[in-house]
């Protein structure tokens, strides 16, 4: 591979006004623009399965403007049964 050092990613393809810009897209590129949905029913789904309540996700949690991330402990919280 020319032009990377050993163990970085490839620098972000450029794309046109015209499509969105998500980190999905930045990710994936533009084939992907309309996957946006997808994710967030798979999370869905995902949270169904692992949170105690998937209305209030702890496990699962977002964070604006940056995607989903995971916890492997459920934050502390005073609303606790």
């Amino acid at each position: 591979m020319q032009g990377r050092a050993s163990g970085s990613l490839p620098a972000a393809p450029e794309y046109s006004e015209h499509y969105a810009c998500t980190p999905l897209v930045g990710v994936l590129g533009p084939a992907y623009e309309d996957a946006v949905d997808n994710l967030r029913t798979f999370i869905a789904q995902l949270r169904r399965k692992v949170e105690r309540d998937p209305a209030r996700p702890q496990r699962i949690v977002t964070e604006p403007g940056l995607g989903y991330r995971f916890r492997s402990e459920p934050a502390t919280s005073t609303h606790d049964e």
